[in-house]
């Protein structure tokens, strides 16, 4: 069912009863991101995926997920981790289908509902590669801006009194105060 790439030494959880085609593609996927240097975790379903996410000491790099996961649909997964954990360059989802499994609407339903990326299968793994770096490295830079935006946040409340350093951190400025009167 979904997988979960992960550089942490997190132990393969195998799903329940899968049809042929996610497990193929199951398959297919967790050689290419193994080829790329991450683990993969294969919960059972929406549920089990949350439990393994709530219960990691350390979030995936991403995630990977067929369009329905026996208890739920991607849509209602996606729904779920978005709700539940970070945003989608924080945490990225891909749902992963075969070949016209999923349609034009569907994709935008997905990507709408928070999905990354909707890669069909079968596709060139090089292309599975360039997708997964390429989101990687949006989530990169964007980890980057938040640990900067969190290092200005302590620099200023330590140069600052504390009453203009929580207004500046909040988007407040003097001149807000001087108008609002």
């Amino acid at each position: 069912a979904g997988l979960v790439a992960s550089e942490s030494d997190t132990d393969a959880m195998r799903g329940g009863e899968q049809s042929e085609e996610i497990t193929e593609y199951a398959e297919t996927l967790s050689d290419v991101v193994r080829g790329m240097g991450f683990n993969v975790l294969r919960p059972i379903g929406v549920e089990d995926l949350l439990t393994t996410l709530l219960n990691m000491s350390k979030l995936p790099h991403c995630i990977f997920i067929p369009p329905d996961l026996g208890d739920a649909s991607a849509e209602e997964c996606i729904t779920d981790i978005r709700a539940e954990f970070l945003p989608p360059e924080l945490l990225p989802v891909f749902v992963v289908g075969a070949q016209g499994r999923i349609n034009s609407e569907d994709s935008a339903r997905l990507l709408s509902a928070g999905a990354n990326d909707v890669i069909m299968i079968p596709r060139h793994p090089g292309e599975i590669q360039a997708r997964v770096y390429g989101t990687m490295g949006i989530r990169k830079a964007a980890i980057l801006a938040a640990a900067d935006e969190l290092k200005m946040h302590e620099l200023i409340s330590k140069i600052m009194p504390e009453k203009i350093s929580e207004k500046l951190m909040t988007g407040q400025t003097m001149v807000h105060d001087s108008h609002e009167s």
